[in-house]
């Protein structure tokens, strides 16, 4: 709408009023007890995932003697400290 300077006026709406709702019965508030369904005692258990096989040692034959063959503490190869 158009005031009489030519700028617009903007028509205020009235709020809307939502009907009454009608007297509806009362919400029964229950117990928790008969709600709640049951906590078991425990939880259930789950089968534990099996345990990685270890892979056999690429290790070849002599090394594998070498290193059985030398004593703790000495040096494992020729000339090392």
């Amino acid at each position: 709408m158009r005031d009489h300077g030519g700028t617009y006026v903007r028509m205020i709406q009235p709020p809307v009023i939502p009907a009454p709702i009608p007297d509806a019965p009362p919400v029964q508030e229950t117990p928790a007890e008969t709600t709640a369904q049951p906590v078991p005692e425990r939880a259930p258990q789950t089968q534990p995932a099996p345990a990685p096989q270890p892979e056999p040692a690429a290790a070849s034959p002599s090394e594998a003697n070498a290193a059985q063959a030398t004593p703790p503490g000495a040096a494992p190869t020729p000339g090392g400290q």
